[in-house]
């Protein structure tokens, strides 16, 4: 998926750097950003915390791929917003792209070999599972879309007339580029920071520790993720007459249930105290 989407990107960027239309160069953008994404997406299942981790490696790998993608989504900022700006300046300008059938013909493989790409995800996910290839695919269908509008902008200003159609379809990519950049810099400085995890893990944890027995209340619950390692840490209240043995064999099965509910191995802490 990878090489793909980055082959395509660069073929978009370079028939567009020959003039073909400044449209097919931010297109481009789209696809090797998607890219990117889907970089972190498939290093996330390479450098998976139960597949990496050991003695010297508590909390397994996965931090390595993210200073390179932190720089990728930078520069594609950048490249946006310029984009960006120059096609709010030159709204009114004529259209800048030589013959529209090679664009056209650019735009319409782009469309087809991401519809292509689509469909052999389709395949994987019944295989394999635990690729996301649901986010995969809707990367995909993005690319897809930006193509279209490539399409539609360059058939209604060189065949119409329509010279500002271009402008506003450069508009409309560039601000794609410009939101998708922001998803890399953010999902990069998630993978280099630990961050916290959301509403909905916190809420799943608290429900798998209430469920185990003797546990009158939850007193305080940490979740974050090191790394590729998702770490919780709580302190549950227990009944005043629970003796020190039972305290530990509710502990163990607190920490059995969450590992459970999150389908995965996180690091399990918990702490009891009476309630």
């Amino acid at each position: 998926m990878f090489w793909c989407n980055l082959g395509l990107g660069v073929f978009k960027l370079a028939v567009g750097a020959l003039g073909y239309s400044r449209l097919l160069m931010l297109d481009g953008m789209h696809s090797v950003g998607n890219s990117m994404l889907i970089l972190i997406l498939l290093f996330g299942v390479h450098y998976d915390y139960t597949k990496t981790h050991g003695s010297d490696r508590p909390y397994g790998l996965g931090k390595s791929q993210f200073a390179f993608s932190m720089l990728v989504g930078f520069l594609l900022a950048v490249a946006a917003t310029t984009a960006l700006a120059i096609c709010i300046k030159t709204l009114a300008s004529a259209p800048t792209f030589g013959p529209a059938a090679v664009a056209l013909a650019t735009a319409a493989i782009s469309i087809v070999a991401n519809a292509l790409i689509v469909g052999f995800l389709r395949n994987v996910g019944r295989i394999h599972g635990e690729l996301d290839v649901k986010r995969i695919a809707r990367l995909q269908w993005m690319n897809v879309f930006t193509s279209a509008v490539a399409i539609n902008s360059v058939f209604w200003s060189a065949f119409l007339g329509q010279v500002y159609v271009e402008r506003l379809g450069g508009i409309v990519i560039s601000a794609i580029v410009l939101w998708l950049s922001v998803r890399i810099l953010q999902m990069s400085f998630d993978g280099v920071m630990d961050h916290s995890s959301d509403k909905e893990i916190r809420e799943r944890v608290t429900r798998a520790a209430r469920g185990v027995g003797m546990v009158e209340r939850i007193e305080w619950l940490h979740v974050r993720n090191i790394g590729r390692q998702l770490c919780v840490d709580l302190r549950v209240g227990l009944a005043g007459e629970t003796t020190t043995a039972q305290a530990d064999d509710v502990a163990g099965e607190i920490a059995e249930s969450v590992r459970h509910e999150l389908k995965g191995s996180p690091h399990v802490t918990v702490d009891c105290c009476p309630a």
